[in-house]
């Protein structure tokens, strides 16, 4: 079986399978192998996001940096393990980042403006860049990936809800400002306490789905996904507050 190739054409069509429209302000989580090769690259899945949400739409994508080693530069260090596109739009021209040195996104766009608004200091919870996303109407796209996989704005609802399995930490970072100096920020995350269970945020998609609330369509190799923030936010939370182990599975 040849390994399949995704064109523009094919790009346009799927966003209209998943309800991308004009003026949408777009979190963006890919997996662009799931596409098999991509005419283009991701410079073509950028454009054709682009060309769909317009002039007056902002696509904001993961740039996050766990390890405190080299100290977290905005303007230069890449994010770890978040993919081809999230490195493509951090480095355009007029892309703007924001300074949390776990939980960072970069953006272009006229409200990626809104990333240097977030408090640094938080990586999830109220003030983060996750609460500002929900609070001015994002939505997010996985883009040729799961909820597993790509939804890290579950862990923020994960802080919010205040779940056992997760406990705050006050971790020690330090920032690279304009001048070249370093600046000493203390960053408060919410890090996993249960380590002999597995995160499956299947029941979300599962709740979603049942309210219509989420679209998803097929690509070559997997499956993407698109929702409303603030349906996912209220989804997730009402889960937990259920059940508050709902996300784990088993060892």
């Amino acid at each position: 079986m040849p390994f399949p190739t995704t064109s523009a054409a094919e790009l346009r069509h799927h966003l209209d399978r998943l309800g991308i429209e004009p003026g949408d302000r777009l979190a963006v989580h890919s997996r662009l192998l799931s596409f098999g090769r991509v005419e283009g690259g991701p410079a073509l899945v950028c454009q054709v996001l682009r060309e769909r949400i317009g002039e007056s739409g902002t696509l904001i994508v993961p740039a996050y940096t766990f390890d405190p080693v080299p100290p977290f530069d905005p303007a230069h260090r890449p994010g770890e393990g978040v993919g081809a596109l999230s490195d493509h739009v951090r480095l355009l021209p007029g892309a703007i980042r924001s300074l949390c040195p776990i939980h960072s996104h970069a953006g272009i766009g006229p409200e990626a403006v809104l990333l240097r608004q977030s408090d640094p200091e938080c990586s999830l919870g109220p003030g983060s860049d996750f609460d500002l996303m929900r609070r001015h109407g994002f939505k997010v796209l996985l883009l040729g990936c799961g909820f597993s996989e790509g939804c890290a704005y579950i862990h923020h609802v994960e802080a919010v809800a205040g779940v056992p399995y997760r406990h705050w930490l006050t971790l020690a970072r330090q920032r690279v400002e304009p001048d070249g100096g370093l600046r000493p920020v203390i960053c408060r995350y919410y890090a996993r306490s249960r380590t002999d269970l597995t995160p499956d945020f299947e029941p979300v998609r599962r709740r979603l789905d049942a309210a219509g609330l989420v679209a998803s369509a097929p690509c070559p190799l997997g499956e993407s996904h698109a929702c409303r923030i603030e349906d996912l936010h209220a989804v997730t939370l009402a889960l937990l507050r259920d059940d508050p182990m709902a996300l784990m599975g088993g060892g």
